[in-house]
């Protein structure tokens, strides 16, 4: 639920203030092309940027529909209101409202995620097994980890709570939390209610574990997540 709330929060306050891993993590070059995956300092949640002319469409990690706004010298803008200061050709600044001040910066040139790989096998869901535009990154707080990735009409997120870097096997729900959210899931989110996570590797860039898990409605669920963070 955390980082859904978070995203959600994010991209309303913009939008209603414009009204009234490896190769991941390189920064891009200063030549003026806003295209690439942007981060925001706040609380590290990705945003894929398409610059096209004076078009820039903007996809949040885990958010099902990107939006499109107006480049202009200084600034992107939302018909003749500001939504964000071009500080240079790698930082962004929200222009107004409760964020501002709040920066984006640019960690990679390719426009699409690529954080990694996700699987979750349930006979309760339609099964997820991709590495298509998945979408990864820790929140500030270096405990929550958010995977997401396309799942049927929308997105499906996986958020994984670890208190301390390290490998190993871990016991939900003593040792570790695990949830999977989705408009497409029935009511929206599955949280485990007992199971085990086998953190292979738990990096500051690298995040790699499988899991078997029961949630509270008896269902059961095997997934993997093998990502850039």
């Amino acid at each position: 639920m955390k980082f859904r709330k978070i995203t959600t929060l994010i991209l309303s306050t913009l939008l209603i203030t414009s009204c009234g891993g490896g190769d991941n993590k390189k920064s891009g070059a200063a030549n003026g092309e806003l295209t690439g995956i942007w981060q925001l300092e706040m609380n590290n949640i990705l945003h894929s940027i398409n610059h096209n002319g004076n078009n820039v469409t903007i996809n949040v990690c885990n958010e099902d529909s990107p939006f499109t706004l107006t480049k202009g010298d200084t600034s992107i803008k939302s018909g003749d209101d500001d939504f964000f200061t071009i500080n240079n050709s790698t930082q962004l600044e929200i222009s107004s409202g409760p964020l501002e001040g709040v920066k984006l910066n640019k960690i990679s040139d390719t426009a699409n995620f690529n954080s990694g790989s996700i699987s979750i096998i349930s006979s309760n869901i339609s099964n997820l097994e991709t590495s298509d535009n998945v979408c990864a990154y820790r929140e500030s707080d270096n405990m929550y980890n958010a995977i997401a990735a396309p799942y049927l009409d929308g997105y499906l997120l996986i958020t994984l709570g670890v208190d301390n870097e390290a490998a190993g096997d871990f016991t939900i729900p003593y040792d570790i939390s695990l949830s999977l959210e989705s408009d497409q899931l029935p009511g929206g989110e599955i949280s485990a209610n007992s199971g085990e996570i086998n953190v292979t590797v738990y990096s500051s860039e690298k995040l790699e574990a499988s899991f078997t898990f029961t949630a509270e409605d008896g269902n059961e669920y095997t997934g993997s997540v093998n990502v850039d963070i």
